[in-house]
Parts: C-alpha cells; sequence; structure tokens
C-alpha cells in the first residue's frame, strides 16, 4: 500500500478531539472537542479561522448543511447548536435528548436528524427549528445517524448492537436490518451505499 504524506497538524483542543467535518467546498475543516469548543480551520493556510463557544459539555459531532453556510453541533451537554459559518454566531440551539451523539443533515438542507443517550432519533425542521418527529425503536444509546443520498430514509447505529433503517413517511419504519456481535462504540459508523437497495445497501461494522 502506497505511503501517505501527512499535510499539517492542527493544534489548539484542550481536550480530546471526537469528530471532524469538511465544509461542501473543501475550504474549511471543523472540529469537536472535549473542551467544550468547536473550532473552524481554513484547509489551504492551516490556521485556526474560528472558535465556537456555547456548549456546556463534550461536543460531539459537527455536520455542515449541504450549502455550506450554517454548521451543527451536538453536545452531551443535550444540545444541538446552529452556527452562522461566515460570522461564527450562533443561529439557534434545539434541545430535546438527554445527551446528542450523532447529527446529519439531509441532502436538501431542510431536515436534520440527530441521535443520543436517550435512545432516540429526531428529526428537526431546520428552517422552523423545532421536532417534527422522533423515532424510537433502539433498547440503548444511539451513536450515529446518516441520510440516504435521495433523503428518504435515515439509517441509525447504536449501543444495543443494531442498525436500523427508517422510512421517513409518517409512521413508517423498515425493520431492523443488522445486528453486531458486539456492541458500536464511538469507532463505529453506519453508512449506505448508494445506488445499492437494502439491505445489502446498508454496510454494517462493528468491533466482534
Amino acid at each position: 500500500m502506497a505511503k501517505r504524506a501527512r499535510i499539517a497538524k492542527l493544534t489548539g483542543h484542550g481536550d480530546y478531539a471526537n469528530a471532524v467535518a469538511f465544509s461542501p467546498d473543501g475550504r474549511t475543516l471543523a472540529s469537536a472537542s472535549d473542551d467544550l469548543t468547536v473550532r473552524l480551520w481554513d484547509v489551504a493556510s492551516h490556521r485556526q479561522v474560528g472558535l465556537l463557544k456555547g456548549h456546556t459539555g463534550a461536543v460531539r459531532g459537527v455536520t455542515f448543511t449541504p450549502d455550506g453556510r450554517t454548521l451543527a453541533s451536538s453536545g452531551n451537554d443535550g444540545t444541538i447548536r446552529l452556527w452562522d459559518v461566515r460570522t461564527h454566531r450562533p443561529e439557534a440551539v434545539l434541545t430535546g435528548h438527554t445527551a446528542t451523539r450523532g447529527i446529519a443533515f439531509a441532502p436538501d438542507g431542510r431536515t436534520l436528524a440527530s441521535s443520543g443517550n436517550d435512545r432516540t432519533v429526531r428529526l428537526w425542521d431546520v428552517t422552523g427549528r423545532r421536532p417534527w418527529a422522533t423515532l424510537t425503536g433502539h433498547t440503548d444509546a444511539v451513536w450515529s445517524v446518516t441520510f440516504s443520498p435521495d433523503g428518504r430514509m435515515v439509517a441509525s447505529a447504536g449501543t444495543d448492537g443494531t442498525v436500523r433503517l427508517w422510512d421517513l413517511d409518517p409512521g413508517a419504519r423498515l425493520d431492523r436490518i443488522c445486528r453486531m456481535r458486539a456492541s458500536l462504540d464511538a469507532d463505529a459508523r453506519a453508512r449506505l451505499l448508494p445506488d445499492v437497495p437494502p439491505p445489502d445497501g446498508v454496510f454494517c461494522d462493528g468491533r466482534g
């Protein structure tokens, strides 16, 4: 396997760095940390260009809207915070989970999915800043969420050892499609494979 050279080492967080995400144009990198902050980095210069403060617990996730104008962060304080990427100012605080883990925007940017220690997945109207659905079924913390490329389904992965696939039509849910031999942890993820129908289109990965 060919070796790849490290381009840069970005330092600034005062504790564990938990998550990273590139902006859609690839110019900005967001990072989340146990130090309660989100930091924005200029990819070309490797310099920190933003420091977002507001979380009162470790920040577990970051993700950009498809247009790159808004950043969402999730934390152990149970909040999801929306930030203006250009001004670095807070736009909204969404509450509902006890501790929020995974977050993901739908491809059209109108819906945000979040997962938490409360065993739920929540769907939020990004424009209205309010939840419009709570998906229940996991029996333990839900670590990760992702949308299908067409935005019609959400997949969630939890420490109950399952990956669940949800139809976004009201009241509909596809049955559980994967069970791990060992529970998922923060290093495990579920992702939908494009152009492959379920269940083969869902890649399940876990330790054990």
